[in-house]
C-alpha cells in the first residue's frame, strides 16, 4: 500500500514536472499526495521514512517539483508531533539540502536547516548520548554519560530564572510524589548563578521519589559545549537515557517521561487465576510426589526462557507468579523447593526486583516464606522445649511432656483439631509406624496448648512454620532433622 502511494506521487510528480514553476493548482495536487504519503509512512520506523522521502524525493523529474517536495518533507518531519520524527528532518539537511540537490526559497530557511541539524544530530533517537564534563555542588568533577549504566537516566536541563522550567519542574514534582522509579535524575543548572541555583535546587529540585537518585551538575564556565551537543538553545530539555546510554526519549515533557517510565517500569501483580492454572498444570504432570527438585527444574526453565532472553519483564511476572503458586501449597517438595526460589531466583537478585512494586509484592512476601523456611531446617536438632503432647509407638500412644531435643528417630507431628488434613496423617500414623516398629511419634495439639499454655504455645510459633497444619519433622537416631513438611499417607 506504501508503495503504491509513491507510485501514485511519482506519477503526479511527473505531470507537474513539464512546467519549470508550479502553479497553485499543481501544489495543491501535490499536497494531497504528499498528505497522504505521510499518513501512510506515520507508523513506521525512522529508517524507513528517510528511505521512503529519499525515493519520493530522487523521483522528481524537475528543481521546481524536487524543491516543493524536499521542502514539504522536511517541515512535515521538523514540526511533527511524534518524538524522533526530526530525524527525517535532519536526514533532508544532510542528503539533500546541504549538499545542493534541493533548495530552500531563500538562504536564511538553508541556514537554520543547517543550525537546527548541527544542534541536534548528536542526541537523536538510537545514538549515544554524548558525554559530558560538568561540576557537582561541591566542586568536584563529573563525568556524565559516554556509556552505560546499571539504572535509566533523565537529563534535565533547566535554568532558574525560565518560567516554563518552573512550571516543568513542579510538574515533575507531582508526577514523582505520586509514582516512583528506580532512575537517575541529572539536574542540569544551564546558567552561571551560584546562590539562584543553590535557592533552586534546594527548594524546587527535591523529590518525594526515594528510588530517584538526585545528581545536580552546572558548567558555568560553558567549557562543555553542552549547548551543541543536547541541542539546549532553550529551556527545559529532557533527555531518558537507557542503560545502554543511547538516547530514548527526547524533547519531553513531564507527561511524555512520565509514560515512558510506565512503559519501562509497568506496575505488576501476581498471583492471578491464570497463572494458577498454568502451575497447576505444569505441577500436574510431575505429581504425585512433586519434589524440591521438580520445582527448581520449573523455576530454572522460568529463568532459561526469559532472563536467558533478556525478557526481565517476563522473568519477575512468571517468578513472581511463581512464588505466591508455591507459597500456597502443602508438601515436602514443594516448600523445599519454595526455599530455593525465594533464595536464589528472588532475595539474590536485588538487581531485578528494583521497583517499589516489587518490595510490597514480591520482596516481602518472599521474606515472610523465607523466615518460616530457616526455622528448623533439615540438618538441624530440634530446640531444648519441654511441650505436653502424645507419644505415639508401634504398641501403643500415652500422653507425656518431653524435651523435644530428645525425640530420636521420630516423628514430631503438630496438628490442629477439626484440620481435615491433620486428621488425615493422624489415621495414617498407625500404618507408618508399624512399618518402621523403632520409630516413634510425638504429636502436639497446638489449639489445647494455646489454651492452656499460651506462652509456650507463642514461643513453639516463633521456633517452628507453623503457618499451616500439619507439620511433620523426622529426625535421625541421632535427633537431626532429615524430613520436614511431611504427609504421613500414602
Amino acid at each position: 500500500m506504501r508503495r503504491l502511494l509513491l507510485i501514485a506521487c511519482c506519477l503526479l510528480l511527473a505531470l507537474a514536472g513539464r512546467a519549470q514553476e508550479l502553479d497553485s493548482l499543481q501544489r495543491a495536487g501535490l499536497d494531497s499526495r504528499l498528505d497522504a504519503f505521510f499518513a501512510a509512512l506515520e507508523n513506521e520506523s525512522i529508517p524507513a521514512k528517510k528511505a521512503e522521502a529519499d525515493f519520493l524525493v530522487g523521483s522528481c523529474t524537475t528543481d521546481a517539483v524536487r524543491d516543493y517536495v524536499a521542502v514539504r518533507i522536511y517541515d512535515h518531519y521538523l514540526n511533527s508531533k511524534r518524538m524522533g520524527d526530526e530525524a527525517v528532518a535532519v536526514h533532508m539537511t544532510d542528503a539533500w539540502f546541504a549538499p545542493g540537490k534541493a533548495h530552500f526559497s531563500n538562504e536564511i530557511d538553508l541556514m537554520d536547516a543547517k543550525i537546527f541539524a548541527e544542534f541536534n544530530r548528536a542526541t537523536l533517537l538510537g545514538e549515544m548520548a554524548p558525554a559530558l564534563t560538568a561540576r557537582d555542588p561541591e566542586d568536584q568533577v563529573l563525568t556524565l554519560f559516554g556509556g552505560g549504566s546499571s539504572r535509566y537516566r533523565i537529563l534535565y536541563f533547566y535554568d532558574t530564572g525560565c518560567v516554563t522550567c518552573k512550571v516543568e519542574t513542579m510538574q515533575l514534582r507531582a508526577a514523582f510524589a505520586q509514582e516512583d522509579f528506580p532512575v537517575d535524575f541529572i539536574a542540569f543548572y544551564t546558567g552561571d548563578d551560584a546562590a539562584s541555583w543553590e535557592t533552586y535546587r534546594t527548594e524546587q529540585l527535591r523529590f518525594k521519589a526515594p528510588s530517584i537518585r538526585m545528581v545536580h551538575a552546572w558548567d558555568p564556565t560553558f567549557e562543555s559545549d553542552f549547548q551543541l551537543l543536547y541541542g539546549v538553545l532553550q529551556t527545559p530539555r529532557v533527555f531518558l537515557v537507557g542503560k545502554d546510554g543511547t538516547i530514548l526519549g527526547r524533547g519531553l515533557d513531564a507527561e511524555a517521561l512520565l509514560q515512558m517510565l510506565r512503559s519501562l517500569f509497568p506496575k505488576m501483580t501476581y498471583g492471578s487465576e491464570e497463572s494458577v492454572r498454568l502451575y497447576d498444570r505444569v505441577f500436574s504432570a510431575l505429581e504425585p510426589g512433586v519434589t524440591a527438585g521438580d520445582v527448581r527444574a520449573v523455576a530454572d526453565h522460568v529463568g532459561d526462557i526469559t532472563l536467558g532472553e533478556r525478557d526481565t519483564l517476563l522473568y519477575k511476572q512468571m517468578t513472581g507468579d511463581l512464588l505466591q503458586y508455591l507459597s500456597g501449597k502443602r508438601g515436602e517438595g514443594y516448600k523445599e523447593g519454595l526455599a530455593y526460589v525465594t533464595d536464589s531466583l528472588i532475595l539474590e537478585k536485588p538487581a531485578v526486583w528494583n521497583m517499589p512494586d516489587d518490595t510490597l509484592q514480591v520482596i516481602s512476601l518472599a521474606r515472610v516464606m523465607k523466615d518460616l523456611l530457616d526455622r528448623t531446617p533439615v540438618g538441624s536438632r530440634l530446640p531444648k522445649i519441654r511441650v505436653p503432647g502424645t507419644l505415639y509407638k508401634a504398641g501403643g500412644s500415652r500422653p507425656a511432656r518431653r524435651s523435644l531435643r530428645s525425640l530420636k528417630r521420630a516423628y514430631l507431628f503438630f496438628y490442629s483439631a477439626g484440620c481435615g488434613t491433620c486428621e488425615a496423617d493422624r489415621s495414617a500414623l498407625p500404618a507408618a509406624l508399624a512399618a518402621d516398629p523403632r520409630r516413634k511419634a510425638f504429636l502436639v495439639d497446638q489449639d489445647a496448648l494455646m489454651a492452656s499454655d499460651p506462652d509456650l504455645a507463642e514461643r513453639l510459633l516463633d521456633t517452628f512454620d507453623l503457618s499451616s497444619l500439619p507439620l511433620i519433622l523426622e529426625t535421625d537416631r541421632s535427633g537431626r532433622i532429615i524430613r520436614r513438611y511431611l504427609s504421613l499417607q500414602q
